[in-house]
This record gives structure tokens, sequence and C-alpha cells, in this order.
């Protein structure tokens, strides 16, 4: 039987995921351990997602599941348990906007200020062509 547990990461596999951060070109600026949930799969760091609290607005981001664990809806367990835990509107900047429509999130043009540098930038120097969207989800 597969064991499957989500929790916040230790010291380990806080580094494992700062590596993961860079390798996916994923949001790490100002990371801390305490923002982040990991999933682990049978005892390894499988997914990890990150809820960042902006002096505007909450934002998801930093969502990453590791290659070989792909395919296993593990993404959207750790988005579901992340999300499970507040009950305050969160938004997030993506170029997966249908992973994260069938988790209840729809496109917004109305977000928090402080996401419009990051749209921009994650745009320009992250995904040059691909379309960036943000995503609001209430609770």
């Amino acid at each position: 039987m597969i064991n499957i547990v989500v929790r916040q990461p230790n010291e380990a596999e806080f580094e494992d995921v700062r590596s993961y951060l860079k390798k996916f070109v994923l949001d790490s600026s100002e990371a801390t351990k305490e923002q982040f949930k990991v999933l682990l799969y049978d005892d390894k760091l499988a997914a990890f997602g990150r809820l960042k609290q902006r002096k505007d607005g909450t934002e998801l981001c930093s969502i990453g599941v590791v290659e070989e664990y792909r395919g296993k809806k593990l993404g959207e367990a750790i988005v579901k348990d992340i999300l499970s835990t507040i009950n305050t509107d969160v938004y997030l900047v993506t170029v997966i906007p249908n992973f994260f429509k069938k988790l209840g999130f729809k496109e917004t043009k109305e977000y928090p200020a402080s996401l419009k540098d990051k749209r921009e930038n994650f745009c320009e120097y992250h995904h040059p062509g691909d379309c960036v969207t943000v995503m609001k989800c209430s609770h």
C-alpha cells in the first residue's frame, strides 16, 4: 500500500524543494520553509506548494511535482490540501490555467497590485511567448 503524507517540510526536504524551484523555474523569492507544504509518496518528496502572504492578498505559488511522480494527480492533491487550510481568496499566476480550473480557480482581470509585477516579469523572463493568466479561487 502506498503511503502519502502532506506536511510542512523539514530542513532537508526544504533544501530539496529549493533545488526543484530552480530546476522548474518557479518562484523562489522570499521563500521560507513555513510557507510550504510537501507531499511525500512512500517517504520520498513527490510534490510541493506554497502559500505566500502578500501585503494585499494571498498567493498560491511554487507548485511542483517531481518528474517521476507526474501523472498520479499529486499536483491536485497538494493544491487541494493547501486550499483546505485557508478561508480567504487566493490568487495565482500560471501558464497552465486548465490545470487550476478543475480545482476551482477562475481567470480574473482584477487581482492584487503586488501580482502585476510578477505577472509581467514571469511572462517576460520565464515564459516568453506563453500566455500568463492570473486566476482566483474564492473560499
